[in-house]
């Protein structure tokens, strides 16, 4: 069996026939609007994280409008500013790593001059503030989180030089809020729902008033649009839980039915996949195949 990434995993604890249907048979469904903004902001972040300047973030086959292009390039510059610090060592965006029958894709490594401090950045771009949990709270949730734990083990067995490994868990809370109106106004008496919207437009901040306002608020209101959690796994739970997911590893090599789990098609805010598993839905209808690369 080839190796496995820690959603592999994770998906199949959560629903066999949902990890055949995702990692097998790469059944994907259309990429949502927010989506196509986290990548973006992924493109910018990592240019950021090697040392270059803040990017324009515009490439045509983005599909994305103007709006939410303003809205990456504000979440990358306030990311600059807010997360970017000075240390020394070596900067590693997008760092593939295999070891132990499993694989990732860590969104920046970096390693310190001397070679014996890494640091793992995860990435991600959120609409939901309750992402932006006390760090009290979170910290509780990362440290059970399994693609951590598994790329906190990659990293110790690709660099046995490493004497510790830290990881950096950073949000982005996306406004996806457009221009606002300038002042409030209310539709006037006898005047025409065109007219009304008319002069609401002209009352509505330009693209470039809500470049500014919204870069503004990205670089200066940190608490309310970014959280950070920075912490050093503990070895020995780490030891516990790779050990565990060797035996996940050892069932998803062994499975040849990928039984449904009705228990999990309401959770997350419902499987995408229910209406093919209920016979609802003809899977090619709604989704398209991605061709494998190996």
């Amino acid at each position: 069996m080839k190796s496995i990434s820690p959603s592999s995993a994770q998906t199949y604890q959560i629903c066999p026939r949902k990890y055949r249907l995702q990692h097998l048979e790469r059944w994907r469904g259309e990429p949502s609007a927010s989506m196509e903004v986290g990548s973006l902001v992924d493109y910018g972040v990592k240019q950021v994280w090697t040392g270059e300047k803040c990017p324009e973030l515009y490439e045509p086959h983005h599909n994305v409008d103007e709006v939410e292009i303003i809205q990456a390039e504000a979440m990358v510059s306030g990311y600059s500013k807010n997360f970017i610090d000075d240390q020394p060592g070596t900067h590693y965006p997008d760092f593939r790593i295999e070891a132990d029958g499993f694989e990732g894709i860590l969104d920046c490594l970096s390693i310190s001059q001397s070679g014996k401090k890494a640091l793992i950045r995860e990435l991600k771009t959120t609409g939901q503030k309750r992402e932006l949990l006390p760090n009290s709270v979170r910290m509780q949730t990362l440290e059970m989180n399994d693609q951590l734990t598994i790329y906190s083990h990659l990293v110790r067995q690709h660099f046995p030089e490493v004497e510790e490994v830290e990881v950096s868990y950073e949000v982005i809370w996306r406004d996806s809020y457009g221009p606002k109106m300038r002042k409030q106004i209310r539709r006037k008496k006898d005047e025409s729902e065109e007219d009304y919207a008319e002069r609401k437009l002209g009352n509505t901040e330009t693209l470039d008033e809500y470049r500014v306002r919204l870069m503004d608020a990205y670089e200066t209101d940190f608490e309310n649009r970014f959280a950070q959690v920075r912490y050093v796994p503990m070895a020995g739970r780490e030891k516990e839980r790779i050990h565990e997911l060797k035996h996940v590893l050892m069932n998803m090599s062994e499975d040849d039915a990928y039984i449904r789990n009705p228990n999990a098609c309401s959770m997350y805010g419902g499987c995408q996949y229910v209406g093919v598993c209920t016979g609802q839905e003809r899977i090619e209808e709604n989704f398209s195949q991605e061709q494998r690369n190996d």
